[in-house]
């Protein structure tokens, strides 16, 4: 069997997917949704992706600056560009099936257009919760968000995703309850564990020695920052 994955590359979430399948025995290929700078290392030889110093890329760059009707023009020719990208691997590489991970992409709604292969979605949450990362958001980044993830979770064979409200949220889309599968992703408790508190970090950070510290690692967007939290 080979797999095409469609994910995001600056998160080792990605990176660890595909290293798990990889160890199944299953071939994989991938397509990366960022740019090369900001890839986790990932163990593939075949490694694709729309450059982002393309001709769609700057011109999407480019029309985004002319108001909402230049960044709906931007959009669709980005997500032209990724077609032509995504549809010319699969005419080459002839996968089994497409696992797209993080819905609201251009090269998410893209891939919606590909025919004749089966596509697996996993949204990771900000993608189905919000559009553009933002809490509050304008009419038209909800109307796109509405079209783009609709449009993906409509032309999908099936869904995994990690939480209960993920599942009725993929459903409120459109999605059959019976193609949906929760898999609860969980934590490393031999890395992340009370054994391994290191009295030293604290130390080194100027923090109390106090039962209970928290730390983030997400990216400060407005729906998850430290405020929000």
């Amino acid at each position: 069997m080979k797999i095409l994955f469609i994910a995001p590359g600056d998160s080792l979430h990605t990176s660890r997917w595909i290293e798990r399948v990889k160890a199944r025995g299953i071939d994989c290929i991938y397509y990366d949704m960022t740019g090369e700078n900001m890839m986790h290392p990932m163990g593939l030889s075949s490694i694709f992706r729309l450059e982002a110093d393309s001709l769609a890329s700057n011109t999407e760059a480019l029309l985004r600056k002319f108001g909402p009707i230049g960044k709906i023009l931007g959009s669709i020719l980005l997500t032209f560009a990724h077609y032509r990208e995504i549809r010319s691997i699969v005419a080459r590489e002839k996968p089994d099936l497409i696992h797209l991970h993080w819905l609201f992409h251009a090269s998410a709604l893209a891939t919606s257009f590909i025919k004749g292969v089966p596509i697996i979605s996993t949204p990771w949450g900000s993608d189905l919760l919000t559009p553009e990362y933002k809490v509050t958001s304008k009419q038209l980044d909800k109307f796109k968000h509405k079209y783009v993830v609709g449009r993906v979770i409509k032309h999908s064979e099936a869904f995994c995703c990690d939480a209960q409200h993920m599942k009725e949220l993929l459903i409120s889309f459109g999605a059959k309850s019976s193609a949906i599968q929760i898999i609860y992703f969980g934590t490393d408790v031999n890395l992340f564990s009370p054994a391994k508190k290191n009295p030293a970090f604290w130390e080194k950070f100027g923090l109390k020695r106090e039962p209970v510290k928290i730390i983030s690692n997400r990216v400060l967007a407005d729906m998850y920052d430290i405020e929000t939290f």
